[in-house]
This record gives C-alpha cells, structure tokens and sequence, in this order.
C-alpha cells in the first residue's frame, strides 16, 4: 500500500511562499509506471512511483498490485485514496479531464484519480503524463499508443449506416486522420483522408481501382459502384476519443486505421 507524503507546515512568509510555488507545481504532478510493460504478464505499479491526487502527493515505496477485474478491450487504473494510505484499482468508467486539478478524474468535483490502463489481455499498457498525453507499449498497429505528443492508433472495421463511438483513445484528440480499404481487397478501393468536425476531406480511389478523386464532404469514402458506397464524416471530437456518422448505398464492408492526435 502506497502512502502520503506529508507537506511541512509554513513558519514565516518566505517559506509561506515557497509553499504556495511548490504547491502550483506539484499540481497534477505524476511520475508512475507499470511493470510488464512489454510482456502481456499482469502488471503492477512500479515501486518508487508518485502521484498528486486532490492536493496532497503519495508515493508507492514497493510494487503495488492493481486490484479489480478487466471486463472490457479498454480498463482505466484509477487511485484511491483513504485518510494517508493510496491504493490502485481497475474501472472502466471513462474519465474527465479536470483543468483546476491538472489531471483526469472520475469527475469534475471527484477525488478518484486516473493514472493509465490496459487493455483484457495485458497487451497495451500506459500512463497518463501531466501534459495529458499517454505513453504506453503495444501488441502492434492494432492499438499503439506512443508517449508526447500523444498519438493513438487504432483499426476498425464497418458495413453499415449510423453512429459509431471511438473510445479509449486517453485524451481529446484535435484532429484524426483515416486510412481505409475495401475489405475485399481486390476490388482496389481505398481511401485516406482527414477530418476535425468542422473541415474534412479524402482522397479515394473506386470503382474497382479504375478511378480516383477528392472530396471535402467526407473523411472516408470507399465506392465499389455508383450503387455501392460506403462514406463517413467525424461528428464529434469526444474527451475520450471521437464519434463517426456512416451513411451507406447498397453493400460496402471496409477496414480503416485511425491516427488519433492531440
């Protein structure tokens, strides 16, 4: 179990201000890592890790287990604090970013502090930085997080109309580029393009590779025929990732990668 670091009391105005600059420093202050990194053991929290939790600094003097259990692709490890004592545990509510904290929270008025995650099977794991980016090791293109400036890719996969939820990327991301294809790929249709909500745009080849063009009204366009297209736009910039509106005509089945950036 991890503990508090206790802070000195102020004797005179000199240290009273010292006081308040070490205070606006270690605002948001995290310096934690996880074990395993590059393996798919389980990981704990490496020993000698701090962490500013709601105004006072903790530190784990030993490696410290993560209790919980995973039930999904994307877990968050939050910290838990209790009287001076600190402790790790997995949830996968998605947190909020909380500027007058400097950190990512259970909420806007929550004490419980994240401080990176994992996917199921121990594949990806990462850490939150006090930047807001995330650092992490990965099985692969399917979901590599890589440290500052805090870049996320992923893959995904569609066939039909309606919304779609990106999550679990760590932070908000500003713009997303995409790289999408046929899923059958000798049909030679491919797309790669770009959107921020209010701007977007692609370039796309179709109709069985025989044609290519651009567009500003889409971000993914895969075209099989003129009665068979596939397209999407971003529709939201999300605190944990982003939502694309898919319109269909006929029958397309696509793969895309994304490249989340802050």
């Amino acid at each position: 179990m991890g503990y508090q670091i206790i802070e000195p009391s102020a004797g005179s105005t000199d240290w009273t201000d010292f006081s308040v600059m070490v205070n606006d420093t270690m605002q948001g202050f995290i310096s934690l890592s996880l074990t395993n990194y590059d393996t798919t053991d389980v990981p704990l929290i490496a020993a000698g890790g701090k962490v500013e939790v709601a105004g006072s600094l903790y530190s784990f003097s030993s490696s410290e287990d993560i209790t919980g259990s995973l039930s999904t692709e994307q877990n968050y490890i939050m910290v838990t604090t209790s009287s001076s004592s600190i402790t790790a545990s997995y949830t996968t509510d998605v947190p909020v970013w909380v500027p007058s904290k400097s950190g990512w929270y259970d909420s806007s008025t929550g004490s419980l502090r994240y401080m990176g995650g994992c996917s199921t099977d121990f594949g990806n794991k990462w850490v939150y930085h006090k930047e807001r980016s995330i650092k992490g090791l990965s099985g692969g293109l399917n979901d590599l997080i890589l440290g500052k400036p805090g870049i996320k890719i992923g893959n995904g996969t569609r066939s039909s109309a309606g919304s779609q939820v990106i999550s679990g990327i760590g932070f908000q991301p500003s713009i997303v580029i995409f790289l999408a294809t046929d899923d059958t790929q000798s049909n030679m249709n491919h797309s790669t393009g770009f959107d921020i909500v209010t701007t977007r745009g692609t370039m796309y080849q179709f109709d069985n590779g025989t044609q290519a063009s651009t567009a500003t009204i889409w971000c993914i366009a895969i075209r099989r025929n003129v009665s068979n297209l596939l397209t999407a736009v971003l529709a939201s910039l999300d605190i944990d990732g982003f939502t694309l509106t898919w319109s269909l005509v006929g029958s397309v089945s696509i793969d895309f990668t994304y490249i989340c950036l802050p």
